[in-house]
C-alpha cells in the first residue's frame, strides 16, 4: 500500500481508530518528553530517571550553563535534524531546576521557564514548469506555481502560492526556472527564491493575463493596487467560489455540496448564482454524475433546512467586504430581520451601522456599496422570496455574568464550533470582537494560531488564554 505523507497525521489518524486491534498494527512509538512527578529536582534528571525505568526517552538533551553553550547545542541538533527518525521544526530551551520553574510560573498558556527556538522552515529545489491563474470568488487573480513533484516537510508538492503579479516580477520568475520553496507557516507552500545560476537560457518570462482566464473578460486593477481581478459577476470561476463560500459550514452549512457537485450544477447551467440552489429538485440532481436518488434527496434536504438558518449566517454567507462572521452578527442584529436590512437607505446604513461596536468607516462604507449594488439587491430580494433566513434571534447576553465588562477575540481550532465559543462568552455577559483592537481583553487562542492575532494582541495588550482558561472563566474563576 502507498506510504503515509507524514507520521504526524499517520499518528493522529490511527490514534482515532475505532479497533484497537487496528491501532496495535501500525505499531506507533511513544517518547517521553516530561514527568510531572519529581525524579530527582530537576527536568534533565528526570529523563535520567525514565531511561533507567526503562521508558523511551529521546535522549538528545543536554545541559547548558551560558549563552555560548546553548548555541552550540542549538546548532548541533540542528544538523542531526535529517538524521532523527522523527521530524522537528526546532529546539525547546527549558530551565532545568523544578524549583526555579515554580518561581517562575506560566500564563494561561506558556510556561514562562521554556522558550521555543524555531529552525528555519525545510527548503526544497525544483523546476517551475508553468504558472497558471485561478479566480477566487472575488474575482482577484493569483498566479500558482505548477512544479516538478518535490518531497517537502513530509508531503509532495506540486503546486506553490506566488500570491500577485507583483510578487513574481520581485522574485524575476521565469518559465523553466529552477526555484527554492518552502511551506509558510510549515503549512501552504510558497515559492521564495530563484536558483538564478541554475538557468540554460530557454527560461521563458511570464506575464498576467489581460483576459481572466475563465471567462475571457479583459482584467481590472485599482490605481495603485497590487490586485488584479476579473469584473465579470457572472464569471463561473466567481459563481462557483461564491457558492461554495456560502455553503461553509460557518455560513449556510450545506453538507454534501462539495466543489466537483457545484461545478456540475454551474457548468450544466441548473444555477447561476447561491439563490438558484433553493430552486433544485431530485430528478434534476440525480441526473448528475455519481449521483443518485438518495444522494440528490440528501442534497435537496440540507438546502432546504439552511433556509432556517439566522440571519448572520446569510450575511456570512453573502460574503459582504471587511465583514466576517462576528460583524455580521452585529449586522443581522441591528436589522433584525432581512426586509429591515433591504429597506435600510444610503443614509440609514451610515447611521444604524456605524453606531454598531466595532464598525469603523471602512466596514460601514463596505456595506452601504454592497446594498447600493443592483447584483447584490437583486441577490437578497430573490433569496427573501424563497424564505431563506429571513429572521435574526434576539441575542441573549447575560447581564451581571462571569465575563461582564470583558471582550473576547477567537482565533485556531478549537475544541468545539468558533460559533458555539462565542455563544458561551455572550451568555456570561462577555462582548465579541471579529479582530484583535483597542479594549479587546483576551484572545482565545486554540491550535494553528496565525501571527496577525498574536500581533495584534500584544499591540493592544490583550491578554492571551486558552479554551480551558476560558471554561474557568465561565465558572467565575480566575484565568
Amino acid at each position: 500500500e502507498p506510504l503515509f505523507a507524514n507520521p504526524r497525521n499517520a499518528a493522529a489518524g490511527s490514534l482515532r481508530m475505532i479497533d484497537p486491534r487496528e491501532v496495535a498494527k501500525r505499531r506507533l512509538r511513544a517518547l517521553i518528553w516530561q514527568v510531572v512527578e519529581d525524579l530527582g529536582g530537576s527536568h534533565s534528571a528526570g529523563l535520567d530517571r525514565l531511561a533507567e525505568l526503562g521508558l523511551p526517552t529521546h535522549r538528545q538533551h543536554r545541559i547548558c550553563r551560558n549563552p555560548g553553550e546553548l548555541s552550540a547545542a542549538i546548532a548541533a541538533i540542528e544538523d542531526k535534524r535529517k538524521d532523527f527518525p522523527y521530524e522537528i521544526d526546532g529546539a525547546v530551551v527549558k530551565v532545568d531546576s523544578l524549583s526555579e520553574q515554580a518561581v517562575l510560573g506560566a500564563t494561561a498558556k506558556f510556561p514562562r521557564w521554556a522558550i521555543a527556538y524555531k529552525f528555519s522552515a525545510e527548503r526544497a529545489v525544483t523546476r517551475l514548469l508553468d504558472i497558471i491563474v485561478q479566480v477566487g470568488r472575488t474575482g482577484a487573480l493569483t498566479p500558482v506555481a505548477v512544479l516538478e513533484p518535490v518531497q517537502l516537510a513530509g508531503t509532495v508538492v506540486s503546486r506553490a502560492s506566488l500570491h500577485n503579479r507583483e510578487i513574481v516580477e520581485s522574485l524575476g520568475v521565469r518559465l523553466g526556472d529552477r526555484v527554492s520553496i518552502e511551506k509558510a507557516g510549515e503549512i501552504i507552500p510558497q515559492v521564495i527564491a530563484v536558483e538564478t545560476s541554475a538557468r540554460q537560457g530557454d527560461e521563458r518570462p511570464w506575464v498576467m493575463p489581460e483576459r481572466c482566464p475563465v471567462c475571457g473578460t479583459p482584467v481590472a486593477q485599482g490605481e495603485g493596487e497590487v490586485a488584479v481581478w476579473c469584473p465579470n459577476a457572472r464569471c463561473p470561476a466567481i459563481v462557483k467560489g461564491k457558492i461554495i463560500h456560502f455553503s461553509r459550514r460557518y455560513a449556510m452549512d450545506i453538507d454534501g455540496l462539495g466543489e466537483s457537485l457545484v461545478d456540475q450544477l454551474v457548468d450544466g447551467g441548473l444555477i447561476g448564482d447561491v439563490a438558484d440552489l433553493y430552486d433544485l429538485d431530485v430528478p434534476r440532481v440525480a441526473a448528475l454524475e455519481r449521483m443518485g436518488d438518495k444522494s440528490a434527496q440528501n442534497l435537496i434536504d440540507a438546502i432546504a433546512g439552511s433556509k432556517e438558518r439566522p440571519l448572520e449566517r446569510l450575511i456570512t454567507g453573502v460574503g459582504i467586504e471587511h465583514v466576517g462572521q462576528v460583524a455580521a452578527r452585529q449586522l443581522a442584529e441591528a436589522a433584525g430581520e432581512l426586509a429591515t436590512l433591504l429597506g435600510w437607505t444610503p443614509e440609514e446604513i451610515e447611521t444604524r451601522v456605524g453606531a454598531i461596536a466595532g464598525f469603523g468607516p471602512k466596514m460601514v462604507e463596505s456595506v452601504k456599496g454592497f446594498m447600493a449594488d443592483p447584483t447584490s439587491r437583486a441577490l437578497l430580494e430573490k433569496l427573501q422570496l424563497r424564505g431563506v433566513s429571513r429572521r435574526q434571534p434576539v441575542a441573549v447576553v447575560a447581564e451581571g455574568g462571569p465575563l461582564a465588562g470583558m471582550s473576547f477575540c477567537v482565533t485556531g481550532v478549537l475544541s468545539k464550533k468558533r460559533e458555539d465559543v462565542h455563544a458561551e462568552i455572550r451568555a456570561g455577559g462577555g462582548e465579541v470582537h471579529d479582530k484583535v483592537k483597542k479594549g479587546t481583553t483576551f484572545l482565545v487562542a486554540g491550535a494553528k494560531v496565525g501571527k496577525s492575532k498574536l500581533d495584534g494582541a500584544k499591540k493592544f495588550g490583550a491578554q492571551v488564554i486558552d479554551e480551558q482558561a476560558l471554561g474557568a472563566m465561565l465558572k467565575g474563576e480566575a484565568p
